[in-house]
């Protein structure tokens, strides 16, 4: 289960955002040998993500009308896409729910995918092509458009025009041999020119530059006190600001079936909020519940 798997992106949901890197418009196929040939993700895709799908979510509101417009985000492996579900509620003339869903093809496979919290519309993900790269691409989405039609009987009604990816940069890539599959990602909620990678099948924690594409180890499996919590895959991923334990990113293991407790497996701190994490823990259940991070007003910025 994803994160916030039980909300609707239809109202009051958060505006999320990314940052500006990268320049290389992936429209334009300037790299066509790395565009996969296949729909299907071939025999070196972990078989662990090709079953996952992403979320992201987005709200626009239009006053005066007092109408809102969500947008959810899913990605799939198969069929390297990403699938964008707009859905308005307005209170007016046509008294009814309005649904539109358009796709947005990727050139490679996806393995994880990431709103950012810094700027309304933008969005990460992360993926392999058949020759052996990893990417990160950093997306745009346009707000959509809703408005009165007025109809030949003189009567008016809602339409919604769906947005649009409107820009499209690489900000990464690296061979995969020597960097490993991204199976999460997070914009650095203190500085959002930093992304903490964390990859799979490794477990290693990774604190990716964007300007300048260096990658910094943060935690490992062979010399961190936390080796046996940092392998995944996990698919779960929310990072949130918490009241008394600062910036704060969870991950979630994919065999684990949340309930009301939302047990995380891994957590990630940064306490002081100076975009450098302070603390990584594995927490239970009764222990997530003890550190407060259930309590609805003591976090904000969900993303």
């Amino acid at each position: 289960m994803n994160k916030k798997n039980g909300v609707q992106a239809v109202v009051g949901v958060l505006a999320l955002a990314g940052v500006a890197a990268g320049v290389l418009l992936i429209g334009q196929a300037a790299d066509p040998w790395k565009l996969p040939a296949s729909e299907m993700p071939p025999l070196g895709y972990p078989s662990d993500l090709g079953s996952m799908a992403g979320e992201g979510l987005l709200a626009w509101s239009y006053p005066p009308e007092e109408y809102d417009v969500g947008l959810e985000i899913e990605w799939y492996a198969i069929g390297r896409r990403l699938s964008f579900l707009w859905c308005a509620m307005p209170e007016g003339p046509s008294g009814t729910g309005l649904t539109q869903e358009t796709d947005y093809s990727l050139p490679f496979w996806p393995t994880s995918f990431a709103a950012s919290p810094s700027q309304a519309g933008d969005f990460y993900v992360a993926g392999w092509t058949e020759r052996g790269r990893t990417r990160i691409l950093k997306l745009h989405v346009s707000a959509p458009q809703v408005g009165l039609v007025q109809e030949p009987g003189g009567g008016s009604s809602f339409s919604l025009v769906p947005g649009a990816v409107t820009r499209t940069s690489e900000i990464y890539d690296a061979d995969t041999n020597q960097v490993g599959f991204i199976g999460n990602l997070f914009e650095n909620k203190a500085n959002s020119t930093h992304l903490f990678l964390h990859e799979f099948p490794s477990g290693d924690l990774y604190d990716l530059d964007l300007p300048s594409g260096v990658r910094t180890l943060l935690a490992s499996t062979t010399g961190s006190p936390q080796s046996q919590d940092l392998t995944g895959p996990y698919n779960g991923a929310v990072s949130m600001d918490h009241a008394v334990h600062g910036y704060s990113y969870v991950l979630t293991h994919t065999n684990y079936s949340l309930g009301e407790s939302q047990r995380p497996n891994l957590v990630y701190f940064d306490v002081d909020r100076n975009g450098t994490l302070d603390l990584i823990l594995s927490p239970s259940d009764s222990e997530y519940a003890q550190l407060d991070m259930l309590n609805p007003s003591a976090t904000t910025g969900w993303d």
